[in-house]
């Protein structure tokens, strides 16, 4: 028996689950030397519309909670490109901590504010981070216009230190 669930962890099977946006996940049959499952956190063929409050615990005081082990950011291509609009453009996994401690150092956006924004094309960047109990954690930032990012309770502007980060390894789409 232990040699077969070896077998389908080195064959990366395993049991899919979607986490609270739909954003698919799959977790390893066997667990890490730390006694926690293995998350693969995987971008989906188009971008939520909007992100649900309560993903993790602490995410309505702190923009990204805890520690976080892991960073796929994923983004979506924008309005006037070749290819349609929402679909998949590119995908990276990044360093955690540099990018939530950027995010967590921004001021929230107090609920209610509408801003009025210059042009924004909808090009998106979903951000998943993982935790170590399985956790994740998705956040939305828009590229353009306010260039708002979201967990679902919190907003902020997104720095501008993180949006050189992510369009580094992403690119971003041409205006």
């Amino acid at each position: 028996m232990f040699v077969l669930a070896v077998v389908l962890v080195a064959a990366g099977c395993g049991a899919s689950s979607h986490n609270s946006v739909g954003a698919p996940t799959t977790r390893s049959v066997a667990p890490t030397t730390s006694g926690t499952e293995m998350l693969v956190l995987r971008c989906v063929a188009r971008p939520p519309q909007s992100v649900s409050s309560g993903q993790v615990p602490g995410s309505a005081s702190t923009f990204v909670p805890g520690r976080p082990q892991r960073l796929l950011a994923c983004r979506y291509h924008g309005f006037n490109q070749r290819q349609p609009a929402g679909s998949l453009a590119a995908t990276a996994q990044l360093r955690a901590e540099p990018i939530a401690s950027a995010l967590n150092r921004a001021p929230h956006i107090p609920k209610g504010v509408v801003f009025s924004c210059p042009f924004d094309a909808a090009e998106v960047i979903v951000l998943h981070f993982g935790y170590a109990n399985g956790a994740v954690l998705t956040i939305t930032v828009s590229t353009q216009g306010c260039r708002i990012a979201s967990n679902g309770d919190l907003r902020v502007r997104t720095p501008e230190s993180v949006l050189n980060m992510l369009q580094a390894r992403l690119g971003r789409d041409p205006l």
